[in-house]
């Protein structure tokens, strides 16, 4: 009698075990179920956000080490934003951008990182920082190998 109540106990215990065992990896996929649709719809906002063409008011250089003062002058000059002007990045819906500079035309693929900080272009080394965005301005970091390059965009 005493081992069959012994017995019921081993076989409730690992029921009860296995029923925690269950509802843990229940929850755990309902977390990770969650988590893709709320990035995703996090990507899409942005991604329809970016859509469309946006005006480089500003070009800077970044570099990690202390530069000319007169390389830093010319992009200040004042010659040098009226060179900018008619210059864009348009962001399609197909997943191309195309790039205006300084009447240089460049077309690349592009797509949104998962976490939302990044647009990334067809080769590993082309990708864009968001530094920061909002409907009308948008200033990225622009990667491309060993180039590094602050751009400010105007919405049009």
């Amino acid at each position: 009698m005493k081992q069959k109540k012994q017995i019921n106990l081993y076989i409730f215990v690992i029921k009860t075990y296995n029923m925690q065992k269950m509802k843990g990896i229940k929850l755990f996929s309902i977390l990770t179920i969650i988590f893709l649709i709320t990035s995703c719809s996090i990507t899409k906002k942005i991604e329809k956000s970016i859509i469309g063409k946006w005006e480089i008011t500003l070009i800077k250089t970044v570099t990690d080490e202390v530069s000319n003062d007169t390389y830093n002058e010319m992009f200040k000059d004042l010659l040098f934003k009226k060179m900018l002007k008619g210059s864009y990045i348009e962001f399609y819906v197909d997943k191309t951008y195309e790039l205006n500079l300084l009447d240089e035309s460049f077309k690349d693929s592009w797509s949104v990182s998962e976490d939302g900080s990044k647009i990334l272009g067809s080769k590993k080394e082309r990708y864009f920082v968001i530094i920061s965005k909002t409907k009308e301005k948008m200033v990225l970091k622009s990667f491309n190998g060993t180039d590094k390059v602050l751009i400010d965009l105007k919405k049009i």
